[in-house]
């Protein structure tokens, strides 16, 4: 159990840590004055050491809050102390901040695609540890994670095991490991030395992300010329083998054959019947053993054939998962689905398909959807959980399974230093409301306003749902003379990004999907945000058909949940600090529905909901200004 001394003068006061007593939260904390959000915070930490969920706005340093907390469990013995975080640039700024600091770090240890293959560097290929098949490979350079030795001492060790073998031997004697969420609940589910170390606290940033980002974890997709490169493969160690993976490819392929190209199909409890029951016949084991003795003995060539080996290498181990998932898919006398499968195809003649850039014609996905018990089983014991939108905590409970005593904050932020606008004469952008030229006249206006803002030196981030929307507003602005900066065509959101924020450009454009959250643009980069309209799912999509079947008329509770916490994330993309000065523009009807009862107490007054865009333009340009 984490224990903390709290002086009971703390209180919201400005207070100096060097004045504070050892070995207390205050005495932790990596700033020398506590503001008064934090120091509520820090009170709140203290009277809940078995864990507790915050919500704190941005700008009021949730990061700074969180490293008191491990740091004040380090003073006071604690082992096993995980400083848990979305993203792989975020943990590595966070451990670089702290450390610099003299902070007791362990490291940073992050996902396979960031270190080294040296099997394959050894090979002449430059290879990251991802793309590599280690788990067949006889490895001189895997580190043994026990005892940290290289199968062979006189070869480096492997710099993706040698960095979990010194995470968990951190967790055993003391350190803060700073890592990723998907790192950190794949290793915590599926590892045993992971699985198994004691965890005395676990700070998780951006709670909010832990449902969707334990989804993408666990979904598994298999493709047609996955299980056929298999098959080839398996063909020579297990004639039966390789015939169950073919019919079980020929299940799923006349199974989305009757659909529309590109269309993904929910499928039904009988067909998922016929393809666990096909799975059941392929040995894994069998296969492993035949993959391992056919490199050693020269039959498979790991440098012509790593690419097929690659994929080997995640479907068979998985199988037993598979198998598993998919039982999850359906509906039993003893649980509800817990997981839904989507499948699709495309055509020979589909540009995506027809271009040579795709191998795979034919995608088979399981979506873990229910993922509360994994969470509630790799977070389990002491977990402070901080994000700016955590929103209805019922909901938030529901899909994590996280329900600690729970506290929103307030803001330092002036909220009169921000608007958020629903302009009174903007259409409802829903499929089903608009009309013929709905979306068209809307983007134009959209462009038009913003090349307005451009021309007094102000420029905008315009977030839409859909990739289609984001084509046609790139080509209006073209048309008025607005310079977009967006991705695609071999240029990523992160490189877009990083462009605009460089100064190239009038304005930022993106999905909700990549611009919703995790791009800031403080300091006046972008002080206006146009946001389409809310991602509510189209009726046609498998996940929308799902959560109908599960959760019937209660799904739109979810949904709004959904779009409540994704329009409070885009508005606070150019709102990072007291000093910033920033509005958003909500243009959809959808919004008026739940956008003011959804707001913190302390923004409520920032929220315009009875003028036209023209006057909310208008006042813009005078904040601004």
């Amino acid at each position: 159990m984490v224990i903390w001394r709290v002086r009971p003068t703390l209180g919201g006061a400005h207070l100096k840590g060097n004045e504070m007593e050892n070995q207390t939260l205050e005495a932790s904390f990596p700033h020398d004055e506590i503001r008064g959000v934090q120091g509520k915070a820090l009170e709140f930490i203290a009277k809940h050491p078995e864990g507790c969920i915050l919500e704190i706005p941005t700008g009021t340093g949730k990061t700074a809050i969180a490293w008191a907390a491990l740091r004040a469990a380090e003073a006071e013995g604690q082992k096993g102390l995980v400083y848990v975080t979305p993203t792989k640039m975020q943990a590595e700024q966070i451990m670089q901040g702290y450390a610099k600091r003299g902070n007791k770090v362990a490291l940073t240890v992050l996902g396979r695609a960031e270190y080294e293959c040296l099997y394959y560097t050894d090979l002449g290929q430059e290879v990251n540890a991802e793309q590599s098949p280690c788990y067949v490979l006889d490895c001189d350079h895997r580190v043994d994670q026990e005892t940290g030795e290289t199968e062979d001492p006189e070869e480096d060790p492997c710099p993706y095991y040698l960095a979990k073998f010194k995470a968990k031997q951190s967790l055993m004697s003391g350190g803060i490991v700073v890592t990723t969420t998907a790192f950190y609940i794949m290793n915590r589910m599926l590892v045993s030395g992971w699985r198994d170390a004691e965890v005395s606290l676990v700070v998780i940033d951006e709670a909010h992300r832990m449902a969707p980002i334990a989804r993408s974890v666990f979904d598994q997709t298999v493709t047609d010329w996955h299980l056929k490169r298999i098959a080839e493969i398996v063909r020579d160690i297990s004639e039966k083998d390789a015939d169950a993976l073919l019919e079980f490819y020929k299940a799923f392929m006349r199974m989305v054959l009757p659909k529309a190209s590109q269309e993904a199909k929910l499928l039904k409890d009988e067909e998922l019947e016929k393809l666990v029951d096909l799975l059941k016949d392929i040995d894994s084991g069998r296969i492993e053993k035949g993959i391992r003795q056919a490199i050693r003995d020269g039959k498979i060539d790991p440098a012509l054939d790593r690419d097929a080996l690659r994929v080997l290498t995640g479907f068979i181990p998985g199988v037993r998962r598979l198998i598993r998932s998919l039982e999850f898919s359906m509906e039993s006398k003893t649980h509800r689905p817990l997981n839904y499968v989507v499948a699709y195809h495309y055509k020979k003649d589909d540009p995506d398909f027809a271009d040579g850039k795709k191998k795979a014609r034919f995608f088979l996905t399981v979506n873990n959807y229910y993922v509360a018990p994994v969470l509630k089983k790799a977070f389990a014991g002491p977990a402070i959980l901080l994000s700016a939108t955590i929103g209805d905590p019922v909901i938030f409970g529901y899909e994590s399974g996280m329900t600690q005593p729970f506290l929103s904050l307030p803001s330092s932020f002036a909220s009169d230093k921000t608007r958020i606008f629903r302009p009174i004469d903007m259409p409802d952008m829903s499929y089903a409301k608009q009309e013929r030229d709905t979306l068209k006249n809307v983007l134009r206006d959209i462009a038009r306003a913003a090349k307005r803002f451009a021309d007094a030196g102000h420029r905008s981030l315009v977030v839409v749902v859909s990739d289609d929307e984001k084509r046609k507003f790139a080509a209006r602005a073209e048309l008025e003379k607005l310079k977009v900066v967006t991705y695609g065509d071999d240029v990523t959101a992160k490189a877009a990004a990083k462009r605009f924020k460089d100064g190239e450009g009038d304005c930022l454009l993106g999905t909700v999907a990549q611009y919703g959250e995790g791009v800031d643009l403080p300091s006046q980069i972008a002080p206006v945000i146009f946001f389409l309209r809310p991602s509510f799912p189209s009726p046609s999509d498998p996940l929308a058909q799902f959560e109908e079947k599960r959760f019937g008329r209660s799904k739109w509770g979810i949904w709004r949940y959904r779009a409540v916490l994704q329009a409070l994330q885009v508005r606070g993309r150019n709102i990072r600090s007291a000093d910033d000065v920033g509005v958003c523009f909500f243009i959809s009807a959808q919004f008026r529905e739940f956008l003011m009862g959804s707001l913190p107490e302390w923004l409520k007054p920032a929220y315009q909901g009875q003028r036209t865009f023209e006057q909310n333009i208008q006042e813009t340009l005078k904040l601004l200004g």
